[in-house]
């Protein structure tokens, strides 16, 4: 590997739901607390009803880890409760309506716009992200130090702790 190679984002740390949500109380605005591939793993506070909206180019994954959610279909309604999630397909027009507040974990591409293809006082054009849970770690780089592959957990022994 060169040396020149730019150091790559790897969460190091377990993220507690519930502190998370703590941190914030405002609504329908998702923050960012982790990344895997090419998707950001979101968690908002919903409650009331939002637009609806569809993602043509993405898949949008529901979790809820407090109170009850309706995703609205055109033809149905799933209800969701804690510990419950559904993928709303590419494509498929939905409206999250929540009677309470309801905690959810959303997974979706990071280039998904909260309201698809509408735009209003609800779209999220700014994502915030929890950068307390990320650190940067270097990949191994030829001639480095013992110190510097320890930073790798892909490179640690089995009985070596941080």
């Amino acid at each position: 590997m060169s040396g020149s190679r730019k150091s790559r984002r790897m969460r190091l740390n377990k993220v507690n739901l519930s502190d998370k949500f703590e941190r914030f109380q405002d609504l329908w605005s998702p923050k960012i607390v982790g990344e895997l591939n090419d998707s950001y793993e979101k968690l908002v506070k919903l409650k009331g009803e939002f637009v609806g909206h569809r993602h043509e180019n993405e898949d949008e994954l529901f979790l809820v880890t407090k109170g009850r959610l309706t995703i609205k279909l055109r033809d149905k309604s799933v209800n969701l409760s804690k510990d419950e999630f559904f993928i709303v397909p590419r494509g498929v027009e939905h409206k999250p309506v929540a009677t309470r507040e309801a905690q959810v974990l959303l997974i979706d591409r990071k280039t998904t716009r909260n309201t698809g293809e509408v735009k209003n006082e609800r779209t999220v054009t700014r994502l915030e992200k929890d950068l307390e849970v990320e650190i940067l770690a270097k990949p191994k780089v030829r001639g480095s130090s013992a110190s510097d592959r320890t930073c790798d957990p892909r490179k640690q022994s089995p009985n070596q702790s941080l």
